[in-house]
């Protein structure tokens, strides 16, 4: 699946391919984004979702560094997260 990511503060916009994260294609397309980890461990990418769906791969062997309620209300974090939807907007 190819999606186009809008950061709304920005308005920065981005392709995320395939099976890229959502983070991994802002980097590729020279956004400058908090990260630490890249494995969803340490929650400095935790972002919330506005429009669209993203799913986030969760390693079984690692708990991921975001709870169930910040799931609830939009959250996810972006260095573990593929869109599901052809268009994401993402509050940072």
């Amino acid at each position: 699946m190819t999606a186009t990511v809008t950061l709304a503060h920005s308005g920065a916009r981005f392709v995320v391919q395939g099976r890229q994260t959502i983070l991994q294609a802002a980097l590729a397309a020279g956004l400058d984004l908090d990260y630490s980890c890249m494995q969803g461990a340490c929650g400095t990418c935790k972002a919330l979702i506005l429009a669209g769906d993203v799913e986030m791969e969760v390693d079984p062997d690692n708990k991921p560094a975001i709870g169930p309620k910040a799931i609830e209300r939009g959250y996810r974090l972006l260095c573990i997260s593929i869109p599901r939807s052809p268009f994401v907007e993402v509050d940072l």
